[in-house]
């Protein structure tokens, strides 16, 4: 309680990353770990250029069936079945001189053909506002609330994205069983410009994951649940612009992170950062330093394991870095890091690798195409004897074309692949294939 106290305290303004659901590596703005704005940028192709209105709404109506070939992300309980989903991206947003907001829910309907027990109405909020006290003081916040039962919604093109952060945050690269996942984050930013060259930065912020309703893998085995997480964060960020183009910094991190179980771990992490615009539509973004994290508690979630707890100390770089670059006809995005993170339901702490890549690109005159691919894996801190590790792959390929003006067909293929060692409780291994068709129909002022 006054290691929360404290986290609370270090994070005076609400700062913290989308809790994203474990089993999707290859996410939509909705479920991202990136802020929305930035990361539909970078998705975007460059002649995206047209400004949104200073006030609206719009929204886009959304259908989709699909054939998923392990529903329960289990391969020792492997399911095919047929999933119908009806949902809407919402959008709303108001911009003055000194202020800004905007607001997005995102509701879907998931209906199952065999195994009706994950029939579930799924649901996503996303508020985010600003404000400018003067031209140089700027306050930001964003407050996220997410329920989902394994799928993720079904989304167009223009809403695909890298899982990526600018800097380390929740462990989104694992497959857990699927679940019931509550997610609720809160995050914010003042932002002063010094000078008009340098620019401080303190961030902080709160943030819960809490899951229910897990399909236990044998039958007969004692109840076990995923970890719950709830922890925080605080930061700040010193950024100085050598010219136009190339900006290098100093950013201190601090995570606290508190699981179902009663472990918990405390990380502060150091970092030089680079950003460098490499031309208008090409930019390369580069972070690394030391992480120190004092990691407390078992890896273990079934009390019929028998391991003492025990305090874990890990001392390791941590590093990552994007690139980006966008045309008129292509998008190319890769992202990679290395931090201390969560262990996303399945284990406590981890030190956690990710690569991933996407490619967008128009096909003649009327074909959008997006092939997107990743690696993740997570190699536990809290452990006695054997370290819990999950190595994990994902490809997703995706084609979509106007069918009138306002509607669009869609096309997408998912694979996802885990594998796991004997030390993670609740880890399964799992191949997972969805082939999904969606229709897309949009209404009012261009999206934000």
């Amino acid at each position: 309680m006054q290691r929360n106290l404290l986290a609370v305290a270090v994070c005076f303004i609400a700062n913290a990353w989308l809790c994203a659901s474990a089993r999707a590596q290859i996410q939509t703005i909705g479920n991202s770990t990136t802020d929305s704005s930035d990361a539909t940028l970078k998705s975007a192709y460059s002649t995206s250029r047209t400004a949104p209105l200073a006030s609206g709404m719009n929204a886009e109506l959304e259908t989709r069936v699909m054939r998923d070939t392990n529903v329960f992300s289990n391969n020792a309980r492997p399911s095919s079945d047929l999933i119908y989903e009806e949902g809407a991206v919402i959008n709303l947003w108001k911009s003055q001189p000194r202020w800004n907001f905007a607001l997005q829910y995102r509701p879907t309907a998931v209906l199952y053909q065999k195994d009706s027990s994950l029939n579930a109405f799924d649901q996503g909020l996303n508020l985010v506002g600003g404000y400018s006290f003067t031209p140089r003081l700027r306050l930001t916040g964003t407050e996220t609330f997410d329920v989902r039962t394994g799928e993720l919604p079904p989304s167009s093109n223009q809403y695909f994205v890298l899982p990526t952060s600018s800097v380390p945050g929740l462990n989104n690269t694992l497959i857990a069983p699927t679940s019931r996942e509550i997610g609720n984050s809160s995050q914010g930013e003042i932002e002063y410009d010094v000078s008009p060259r340098t620019t401080l930065d303190f961030t902080g912020g709160y943030l819960l994951q809490h899951f229910s309703g897990i399909n236990t893998q044998q039958q007969g085995v004692l109840p076990a649940t995923l970890l719950d997480t709830n922890g925080a964060t605080g930061g700040a960020d010193y950024r100085y612009r050598i010219s136009e183009r190339f900006t290098v910094g100093l950013r201190y991190l601090y995570q606290y992170f508190h699981y179902g179980t009663g472990g918990s771990d405390e990380t502060n992490s150091g970092f030089l950062t680079a950003h460098w615009d490499v031309k208008q539509y090409a930019s390369v973004d580069l972070y690394g330093g030391p992480s120190d994290s004092a990691a407390v508690g078992t890896s273990s979630l079934l009390p019929v394991v028998n391991q003492t707890s025990g305090t874990f100390h890990s001392l390791s770089p941590a590093f990552g870095g994007t690139f980006s670059l966008r045309s008129d006809e292509t998008v190319f995005n890769v992202s990679a890091e290395h931090s201390v993170s969560n262990g996303g339901g399945l284990l406590m702490t981890v030190t956690s690798d990710y690569e991933g890549a996407e490619l967008r690109r128009h096909l003649g005159e009327n074909w959008d195409f997006i092939l997107m691919g990743s690696y993740g894996r997570a190699v536990a801190l809290q452990s006695q004897n054997g370290k819990g590790k999950a190595d994990t792959q994902s490809i997703a390929t995706a084609f979509e074309r106007p069918l009138l003006e306002k509607l669009s067909i869609h096309v997408e293929y998912d694979y996802l692949r885990q594998r796991v060692n004997q030390f993670v409780p609740l880890g399964s291994n799992v191949n997972e294939t969805e082939l999904s068709l969606s229709l897309f129909y949009r209404m009012g002022a261009p999206r934000l």
